[in-house]
């Protein structure tokens, strides 16, 4: 979801800050592979030319996956549970996937998330969009207003945009799939009204979002803390369902902007628990449009989670007022996004402007207390925390044993282009016990290769006057090792535009190349208009696999890709209508798979082609006309490509 957007470029890191080992130096270009090549077996300020913390952040032991339309390399590590007597477990599988890396650009929030650069993980979470107040009406404001219930869900299996009937005031899935979703109120937390939400699947499941106590309890037990908050002004009038709880016009009020996944209660009432540690800030509220004077207030600029609790039932913790132990419990434990150096401990008291060097990738000039001078007159999102362990235990009689723990290896790898480092997750490696002397297994490692985000070139001014920018180098995984001595090596494409070569897009409505237009406000400029970038999108050329310790024959699997790049304009009502362009990524209308590489030794190579929907009809050009989009079949039939049908595959 997006608030008021903004990030800085941090100070120029040389050399990378680590628990562990240094990577390989350097920015390159991406590398072309080559099978004979590879032997293998089994992806300051708010604001800046680097990012926009005004935007809200809103992925076997492992299996990977690429050739996709999306042209991106994917990557799964399982973190195994153990199982619960009452009811399923937690899945937790830390994701990592490249082309969330091509998202990063000078409009989008900069920060890599609580495992590193290109991995995610968490519970579920509902968000709500609210709108900058100083493109809904109020001049020079830095704070959020309200512009309607504006939900998305993110939760497996159910993710997407919420859609709210205004006339019946029901609320569902885009794309339903018989799951329902009711907002609730009078919930035991921090937001407007107490504000909540319960989403129920067809089997029965549900799925509390902010209820912050044990639903059915009588509020006495621990809290959740799963709810963020935001000051958010209101100056449209009435909410249609809403309608006389709206408050004034002129108003505020504190309202979540994510409620976190906090209890999921089976059919059978078995309960699985989830906690989180909220991370506070403070903002001057109102001084954008007060010359500058505004009144300290708190809101919650990042969360995460730090507990998880199954094998248990909802009545029984009930009874028991929330503390009944479990028989079964998940442990992330969190560390200071900074790495000990001489007399830097990373401490959180010397997380100060003085050492923000030690917190390279976080925003020290950001925070604000709830006392003292605050500069920062808009709400800023991002976290000072990283997720360097997960523990999993069973209750043994009154105690808890340990079954197993990963240890997360990051580092701060430098991006050569004189920005600052994003935190990056090198190696995980599992450490056995279960009542037994530990053993850890080999590490699953992940080797770096740092890519430019932004095309090369200069940054045109909108006065017509040029500027430079940093290249934005970002890591991508290269390599990875696996812990029974696999290798997979990961060969991107070489970008496809170039401002200094002159190879660009003709206009942005009629791009299909591997490039996306960015528009995006320079720190402080005095004219009214963006200025006019390009990003690349990182496309991934072929995977290799090779086994390192049997001698198995090397899998290489090429991707070719057909038909160009679909870019729909970008039609979000949070828009600024000034920096609204077509950067959004529909992919290719063709993959082309061939795997194996011929030899004699091993199968036939084999070959597919898929045919994907790009949900490209309809899309709004320069001119203001729509474009008319049809993708026929072998068989000589055609379907129009609606926007419903985007990222079905329509033959293989």
């Amino acid at each position: 979801m997006d608030a008021p957007k903004s990030t800085a470029a941090r100070a120029p890191a040389t050399k990378p800050q680590s628990g562990s080992a240094a990577k390989p130096a350097a920015p390159q270009a991406p590398q072309m592979l080559a099978a004979q090549d590879i032997a293998i077996a089994l992806e300051p300020g708010p604001k800046g030319s680097s990012g926009d913390y005004t935007a809200t952040p809103l992925l076997p032991s492992a299996s990977w996956q690429a050739g996709a339309n999306a042209a991106n390399f994917t990557y799964g590590y399982t973190v195994e549970v153990p199982n619960g007597i009452a009811g399923a477990g937690p899945g937790i599988s830390l994701g990592y996937d490249s082309s969330s890396v091509d998202g990063r650009t000078a409009s989008t929030n900069a920060q890599a998330g609580l495992f590193g650069e290109g991995w995610e993980w968490s519970p579920g979470s509902i968000s709500r969009s609210y709108k900058a107040c100083k493109d809904a009406g109020i001049k020079d404001s830095g704070d959020e207003c309200w512009a309607g219930d504006i939900l998305s869900l993110n939760l497996a299996g159910h993710a997407g945009q919420i859609v709210r009937d205004d006339t019946s005031c029901v609320y569902r899935l885009q794309g339903d799939d018989g799951t329902t979703i009711e907002r609730l109120t009078g919930q035991r937390n921090s937001a407007w009204k107490g504000e909540g939400f319960k989403v129920t699947t067809t089997d029965g499941t549900q799925y509390y979002f902010g209820s912050n106590r044990l639903p059915g309890g009588d509020g006495t037990d621990p809290e959740a803390k799963s709810v963020s908050t935001v000051p958010v002004y209101f100056n449209s009038g009435q909410d249609k369902c809403l309608g006389a709880q709206t408050p004034a016009n002129g108003t505020w009020q504190q309202l979540g902007w994510q409620w976190n996944l906090d209890y999921v209660v089976d059919p059978h009432q078995n309960l699985v628990s989830y906690r989180y540690e909220q991370e506070d800030n403070y903002y001057g509220r109102g001084g954008g449009q007060n010359n500058g004077t505004g009144t300290s207030t708190k809101y919650q600029r990042g969360s995460y989670p730090t507990w998880i609790g199954y094998g248990q039932r909802l009545p029984d913790q009930i009874a028991a007022k929330g503390t009944a132990k479990p028989a079964a419990q998940v442990w992330l434990r969190g560390a200071e996004r900074c790495f000990a150096s001489g007399a830097i401990t990373c401490d959180p008291a010397q997380r100060t402007k003085a050492n923000a060097k030690s917190w390279p990738d976080t925003p020290v000039d950001q925070e604000c207390a709830a006392t003292g001078q605050c500069l920062n007159l808009s709400p800023t999102y991002f976290s000072t925390k990283r997720i360097n362990q997960i523990d999993t235990e069973v209750l043994a009689g009154t105690d808890y044993r340990r079954v197993d723990s990963y240890v997360l290896n990051q580092s701060f790898p430098p991006p050569g282009d004189g920005t600052s480092p994003t935190l990056w997750l090198d190696s995980i490696v599992r450490k056995a016990s279960n009542g037994q002397a530990e053993k850890a297994l080999p590490a699953v490692s992940f080797e770096w290769l740092q890519i430019a985000n932004r095309v090369d070139g200069v940054v045109r001014r909108p006065d017509g006057t040029d500027a430079s920018a940093p290249r934005y180098y970002r890591p991508r995984i290269q390599k990875i090792t696996t812990e029974t001595g696999g290798l997979i090596t990961i060969a991107y494409k070489a970008p496809e535009c170039s401002r200094v070569k002159g190879t660009m897009p003709s206009s942005e409505d009629g791009n299909t190349m591997a490039c996306m237009p960015v528009k995006w406000y320079l720190p402080g400029q005095s004219y009214p208009d963006p200025v006019n970038d390009w990003f690349n999108k990182i496309v991934v050329q072929s995977v290799t696999q090779q086994d390192m310790v049997a001698g198995q024959v090397t899998t290489v699997t090429d991707y070719e890709y057909g038909g160009g790049v679909a870019w729909h304009r970008n039609d979000s009502e949070f828009t600024d209508p000034k920096a609204r362009t077509w950067d959004q990524f529909r992919g290719y209308a063709t993959v082309t798979t061939r795997t194996g590489n011929g030899n004699a030794a091993e199968a036939p190579r084999t070959k597919s082609v898929a045919t994907y929907l790009r949900g490209m009809d309809g899309d709004v050009l320069a001119n203001g006309t729509k474009r008319s989009v049809s993708v026929p079949d072998a068989q000589g039939g055609t379907i129009k490509d609606e926007e419903v049908l985007s990222g079905r595959v329509r033959q293989t």
